[in-house]
């Protein structure tokens, strides 16, 4: 099966535009949640997580609207890959039915939160 999911802080009217996205890549179900800055899951994406079988696909119009941070996205990406689930962003172009799009599965699952802060420190001082 195949899931639409978005959340946001606010109702704000990109949903609209976000869910024919979503429908038009073939979601058969699709969620929004609104909610606080200080949770981080939605009720309904933890409703994905939970009745979603081996196979089954996530699709998010960006990654922006599914976490807010690299550390969250991490965290998503190692229970997607145990739960043998996958995840498209329509915005990133990530597919994990790609190599390219299961590379960075397994990268984003496998990396320690205390380097995700590390590399973020260090990549605020590079210079190009």
């Amino acid at each position: 099966m195949k899931y639409g999911y978005s959340r946001t802080q606010t109702n704000d009217s990109n949903f609209k535009r976000e869910f024919e996205s979503l429908k038009l890549v073939g979601c058969e179900q699709i969620m929004f949640d609104i909610i606080p800055t200080y949770r981080r899951y939605g009720t309904h994406f933890l409703e994905i997580l939970q009745k979603g079988k081996k196979g089954d696909i996530i699709v998010v119009y960006s990654f922006g609207r599914l976490c807010n941070t690299l550390a969250e996205l991490s965290t998503i990406c190692a229970y997607m890959m145990d739960a043998k689930l996958g995840l498209i962003s329509l915005k990133e172009q990530i597919n994990t039915h790609t190599f390219e799009g299961a590379l960075f599965l397994h990268s984003m699952s496998e990396m320690a939160l205390d380097s995700i802060v590390t590399e973020y420190s260090e990549s605020l001082n590079l210079k190009f």
